[in-house]
Protein backbone atom coordinates (compact mmCIF):
# COMPACT_ATOMS: atom_id res chain seq x y z
CA UNK A 1 0.00 0.00 0.00
CA UNK A 2 1.32 3.64 -0.73
CA UNK A 3 1.11 6.50 1.86
CA UNK A 4 -2.01 7.81 -0.38
CA UNK A 5 -3.97 4.42 -0.43
CA UNK A 6 -3.46 4.66 3.55
CA UNK A 7 -4.85 8.16 3.53
CA UNK A 8 -7.84 7.15 2.13
CA UNK A 9 -8.70 4.07 4.40
CA UNK A 10 -7.61 6.55 7.74
CA UNK A 11 -8.11 10.64 6.48
CA UNK A 12 -7.18 11.52 9.68
CA UNK A 13 -3.48 11.08 8.39
CA UNK A 14 -3.67 13.68 6.08
CA UNK A 15 -4.44 15.93 8.96
CA UNK A 16 -1.36 14.99 10.96
CA UNK A 17 0.41 15.82 8.06
CA UNK A 18 -0.97 19.48 8.12
CA UNK A 19 -0.16 19.51 11.63
CA UNK A 20 3.20 18.60 11.53
CA UNK A 21 3.77 20.99 8.10
CA UNK A 22 2.80 24.13 10.04
CA UNK A 23 4.93 22.89 13.17
CA UNK A 24 7.80 22.36 11.01
CA UNK A 25 7.23 26.11 9.57
CA UNK A 26 6.73 27.57 12.85
CA UNK A 27 9.10 26.00 15.59
CA UNK A 28 11.85 24.55 12.79
CA UNK A 29 13.30 28.20 12.48
CA UNK A 30 12.81 29.23 15.79
CA UNK A 31 15.18 25.63 16.69
CA UNK A 32 12.74 23.42 18.10
CA UNK A 33 13.86 19.92 18.98
CA UNK A 34 12.39 17.51 16.61
CA UNK A 35 12.73 14.15 18.10
CA UNK A 36 11.12 15.89 21.48
CA UNK A 37 8.29 16.57 19.54
CA UNK A 38 8.17 13.78 16.81
CA UNK A 39 8.11 11.19 20.25
CA UNK A 40 6.13 13.54 22.46
CA UNK A 41 3.59 14.83 20.22
CA UNK A 42 3.47 13.30 17.11
CA UNK A 43 4.13 9.71 17.03
CA UNK A 44 1.43 8.63 19.47
CA UNK A 45 -1.03 10.24 17.16
CA UNK A 46 0.47 8.43 14.27
CA UNK A 47 -0.09 5.14 16.51
CA UNK A 48 -3.44 5.48 17.04
CA UNK A 49 -3.98 5.36 13.33
CA UNK A 50 -1.53 3.07 11.72
CA UNK A 51 0.31 0.06 13.17
CA UNK A 52 -0.64 -2.36 16.34
CA UNK A 53 -2.32 0.47 17.84
CA UNK A 54 -4.84 1.36 14.61
CA UNK A 55 -8.44 1.52 15.22
CA UNK A 56 -9.25 0.37 12.11
CA UNK A 57 -8.07 -3.26 11.03
CA UNK A 58 -6.74 -2.78 7.55
CA UNK A 59 -4.18 -0.54 9.32
CA UNK A 60 -2.72 -2.61 11.73
CA UNK A 61 0.24 -3.97 9.31
CA UNK A 62 4.06 -3.11 10.07
CA UNK A 63 4.66 -1.71 6.45
CA UNK A 64 1.70 0.37 6.32
CA UNK A 65 3.14 1.87 9.89
CA UNK A 66 6.53 1.76 8.41
CA UNK A 67 5.31 4.12 4.99
CA UNK A 68 3.45 6.49 7.18
CA UNK A 69 6.60 6.93 9.63
CA UNK A 70 8.89 7.40 7.30
CA UNK A 71 6.72 9.91 5.48
CA UNK A 72 5.59 11.88 8.34
CA UNK A 73 9.06 11.90 10.00
CA UNK A 74 10.68 12.92 6.96
CA UNK A 75 8.59 15.90 6.61
CA UNK A 76 9.22 17.07 10.32
CA UNK A 77 13.00 16.40 10.08
CA UNK A 78 13.34 18.36 6.68
CA UNK A 79 14.46 15.31 4.53
CA UNK A 80 11.60 16.09 2.51
CA UNK A 81 9.40 19.20 1.42
CA UNK A 82 6.87 17.99 -0.30
CA UNK A 83 3.71 16.97 1.40
CA UNK A 84 1.91 13.59 -0.53
CA UNK A 85 -1.42 14.72 0.04
CA UNK A 86 -2.84 18.61 -0.15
Amino acid sequence: MTFKEICKIEPEIIKLERDILKFRKEKIRLGAYVDRDWYGTFKPRMHELVGFGAKNPELKRCEDYDIVYTHLYSLLSKRSHKPLMN
